[in-house]
C-alpha cells in the first residue's frame, strides 16, 4: 500500500519511484529489429518532462483536456503522465471506437491538445471536432499542418531548449481533476466519468492491498 503521506498526486507517484532506482528497468518495448530494449525510470521521467513542459509553453493551464486517441503503449505512458504533471485532465479515447461514438464523445470534450497514433487515427474524428483541437501530436507519423507535431521531434527540441526541470509551472493538488475514463457505451452512447488525483491513489491503495492479501495467501500454501 501507500504508505508516504507524502505521495499526494499521480505525479507524485512517479517521482518517488524514480527517486528509488532511477537506473533500474521501468518498461521494455521492442525496437525496430523486434529486439526487447529497457527504459530507465530515468529515462521514462526524463521524456515525461519534456511532454509537461512542451504543454506548459503551448498554453495548457491547470484543467485543461488533454486527449489520447491510440493503442496503448509507452508513447501513451509519456503522454498522460507529462499532461498530469501540468495539472491537466487526461481523457482517454478507446481508438477502435465506432464513428458515432467518436463523434458523439468529441462532441462533449473541449480538447486544447490531442496525442493520436497517427494521421490514420485522426481522420476518424469528424472534420467539425478535429479543427477545433490546438494542437495535435503525433505518436506515429510526420505533422502536416502548423498544428500537428510529433513526439519525437517534441522530445529532440524540448531536450535542447528546456532542459529537464527548468520550466515552472502550478503541479496538481489531490482534489484536482485527473483523468476522465468513458463508460462502455452497450446501451447508449459513452458517458464521461472524471476522477480526482486522491481518488485515483485511493483506488490504487485499494488494489495494492488486495494484491498484498492474495499474495499473502499464496505464499501461505507455498510454505506448506
Amino acid at each position: 500500500m501507500i504508505a508516504n503521506t507524502n505521495l499526494r498526486t499521480i505525479p507524485d507517484l512517479l517521482e518517488t519511484r524514480y527517486a528509488s532506482s532511477p537506473e533500474a528497468t521501468a518498461f521494455f518495448i521492442l525496437d525496430q529489429e523486434k529486439h526487447w530494449q529497457g527504459i530507465s525510470w530515468k529515462q521514462f521521467k526524463q521524456n515525461v518532462s519534456f511532454i509537461t513542459a512542451f504543454l506548459v509553453t503551448a498554453g495548457i493551464k491547470k484543467g485543461d483536456c488533454v486527449g489520447i486517441l491510440a493503442p496503448t503503449s509507452l508513447h501513451w505512458e509519456y503522454a498522460q503522465m507529462g499532461a498530469l504533471a501540468a495539472s491537466a485532465i487526461v481523457a482517454g479515447i478507446d481508438h477502435n471506437s465506432p464513428p458515432d461514438q467518436l463523434s458523439h464523445i468529441f462532441s462533449t470534450l473541449n480538447l486544447s491538445v490531442l496525442f493520436v497514433q497517427d494521421h490514420t487515427t485522426l481522420a476518424k474524428i469528424p472534420a467539425e471536432y478535429r479543427e477545433k483541437i490546438k494542437w495535435v501530436i503525433l505518436f506515429e507519423g510526420n505533422p502536416q499542418h502548423p498544428h500537428e507535431n510529433s513526439i519525437s521531434e517534441i522530445f529532440l527540441t524540448t531536450k535542447i531548449l528546456f532542459p529537464e526541470n527548468s520550466i515552472n509551472y502550478i503541479k496538481p493538488e489531490p482534489e484536482d481533476a485527473a483523468i476522465m475514463v468513458f463508460t462502455s457505451g452497450t446501451t447508449d452512447f459513452q458517458k464521461a466519468i472524471i476522477f480526482t488525483h486522491e481518488q485515483v491513489l485511493t483506488a490504487i491503495n485499494a488494489i495494492l492491498g488486495a494484491f498484498d492479501d492474495t499474495l499473502n495467501e499464496v505464499l501461505k500454501l507455498i510454505d506448506k
